[in-house]
């Protein structure tokens, strides 16, 4: 059996952890890639000619683009956290790394690649126009939610804690 992470969560991580769904999405995207990828060597031409947008879709937007948002999203807070600390000293420690995440816009992110990456590759597959358009648009969503959440955070977390301030 599977060894359990019986450690409490850190402190001021906040939950739901979107960041960590964005990676256990990103893993499951790389399990249907590969499987998507070994069958493009079995499928008949015309049916992998259909397939292989699908596999694209599935290996850039829904394992390489979500592993690097997750990873993003947990890192950029504490080099933000790092830096602060290091413009304050020891004597006056910022706030937890995690304080300036904003989850509305995280969990909306999460929510538009949820729906957006599956809608592209569906689209891409029957060839429908209109199905593509509308993931083009959830996914642009996703992206301004995200990024907006991520850079946000950097800067708010220079709001928490200007530098030469008690808290």
């Amino acid at each position: 059996s599977m060894p359990m992470n019986r450690r409490p969560p850190r402190k001021g991580l906040p939950r739901p952890d979107f960041g960590v769904l964005h990676v256990a999405q990103a893993l499951l995207y790389l399990v249907l890639t590969s499987a998507l990828g070994a069958s493009l060597l079995f499928v008949p031409e015309d049916e992998g000619l259909r397939l292989a947008p699908v596999y694209g879709v599935a290996g850039l937007l829904g394992f390489l683009s979500q592993m690097v948002i997750g990873v993003a999203s947990r890192l950029l807070p504490i080099y933000a956290w790092f830096r602060s600390f290091s413009e304050r000293g020891p004597d006056r420690p910022p706030p937890p790394p995690y304080a300036a995440v904003r989850p509305a816009l995280t969990g909306s992110g999460f929510a538009l690649w949820t729906t957006g990456v599956p809608a592209l590759a569906l689209g891409l597959y029957r060839e429908h126009p209109t199905l593509v358009a509308v993931a083009a648009w959830l996914l642009l969503g996703a992206l301004v939610s995200t990024t907006s959440a991520t850079v946000g955070s950097i800067q708010q977390r220079g709001r928490l804690v200007p530098a030469g301030t008690e808290q």
